[in-house]
């Protein structure tokens, strides 16, 4: 298994991701995220079950460590896990996450620069 920077650590399998946030290293499955946003120096992971970790990360260097997972990069600040993409609209993505026990549509923007290559991935 390759060394990692220390915020993030994927298995050989890429099933699943060590993130460190608030003090732990939390293991979280990949097929469990929904999309991550940047935060400045920070990247946030929004879970399908609604819970977030910050986590101290560029967001190149996020994606670069999810690059062969389905974590896809769809704007400036968001990546989005491709299978949970309910639909595309627009600029926006639909995703739905777990709000309070009910599942809602979440909205992850599509950047111009990205567009025609995200729909591609996720048509793959």
């Amino acid at each position: 298994m390759a060394v990692l920077p220390k915020t993030e650590r994927v298995t050989e399998q890429k099933e699943t991701i060590y993130i460190r946030s608030n003090y732990m290293l939390i293991r979280v499955r990949i097929r469990e995220i929904l999309y991550i946003k940047a935060l400045s120096d920070y990247v946030i992971y929004h879970l399908k079950d609604g819970t977030k970790y910050i986590t101290l990360a560029t967001m190149k260097e996020t994606q670069k460590n999810l690059k062969e997972s389905g974590i896809l990069r769809c704007h400036r600040s968001f990546l989005i896990n491709k299978i949970h993409v309910r639909s595309i609209k627009g600029s926006y993505s639909v995703v739905w996450k777990n709000i309070n026990g009910q599942e809602a549509p979440c909205e992850v923007p599509i950047g111009r620069s990205y567009k025609k290559e995200f729909k591609r991935k996720v048509k793959e």
